[in-house]
């Protein structure tokens, strides 16, 4: 895909710039850290309701989750720019300028969510679907999965699906999950997301999904906000979608007027 050597990896704050917004916030527990499976990224064609965003004329890529047969959340900051977004699912490229956004899209917004609403259907199968879960808590089992790069620092490999696990380390205003070695050369000899039980996200998952499990469902508890080094760690943060009175209230809002049918809110 040509656009992709054309992305601008925009708003997925790095380094310093996490540290000064929120470590005063964050309480890691080691005890919440699991240990390491394994660190090569892992491709996959599997979740087919996640979807890559592709902005207006080309110039940036996040990732999305279906959550109606007409509707796909993703980060408000992935969707800042009039015109006309793209989103490459399944069934194929879909098109919409019918964008709803919670928040500003900024670095410290807890509301850093929205929706694309399409006039066609994405998908009839409703496994394609995920709704929205009502609860996540610290030392939760989640899986993240997006388009984004597999090196921080080389920024490379974005446009390809990839997935990872890990366990929520931190909530307080952000989910965090935490991904060890901060250090360049542990960065780049691993990848960020992979088929750890430590994965964490890389530009272009903006707007992806934190999935928790509910019986044989995934549900969105989180959506990929942004990431940076804390002490040994590499932090990947993500929006609460599950128990943000604020962020429900606007899906909900959404649902309503557009007749949405998203589950779980």
């Amino acid at each position: 895909m040509k656009y992709v050597a054309r992305i601008l990896f925009s708003l997925f704050l790095l380094v310093n710039a996490l540290i000064s917004i929120g470590c005063a916030r964050q309480n890691f527990s080691e005890d919440s850290i699991p240990n390491a499976a394994g660190f090569a990224s892992t491709y996959t064609t599997a979740y087919p309701g996640v979807v890559m965003v592709v902005s207006p004329g080309g110039t940036g890529l996040c990732t999305g989750a279906i959550v109606s047969r007409y509707a796909v959340m993703t980060a408000t900051h992935c969707l800042l720019n009039s015109g006309t977004y793209t989103v490459y699912a399944k069934n194929g490229a879909f098109r919409s300028s019918n964008r709803q956004i919670a928040g500003t899209g900024s670095v410290n917004d807890t509301n850093d969510i929205g929706l694309l609403i399409f006039d066609q259907e994405l998908t009839v199968n409703d496994a394609e679907i995920y709704g929205i879960s009502n609860e996540v808590a610290q030392g939760d089992a989640v899986t993240v999965v997006g388009y984004g790069c597999d090196s921080v620092e080389t920024r490379m490999n974005a446009g390809r699906k990839r997935a990872g696990s890990n366990r929520v380390a931190d909530k307080s205003d952000f989910l965090r999950l935490l991904t060890p070695g901060a250090s360049s050369a542990a960065r780049n000899s691993r990848g960020i997301i992979g088929d750890a039980n430590q994965a964490g996200t890389c530009f272009g998952d903006s707007g992806g999904p934190m999935f928790r499990a509910s019986g044989a469902d995934l549900q969105i508890a989180g959506v990929t906000h942004a990431g940076g080094v804390y002490g040994d760690y590499y932090v990947s943060e993500f929006v609460n979608v599950a128990d943000n009175d604020a962020n429900r209230r606007f899906l909900a809002d959404a649902n309503r007027e557009f007749g949405l049918g998203i589950a779980g809110i």
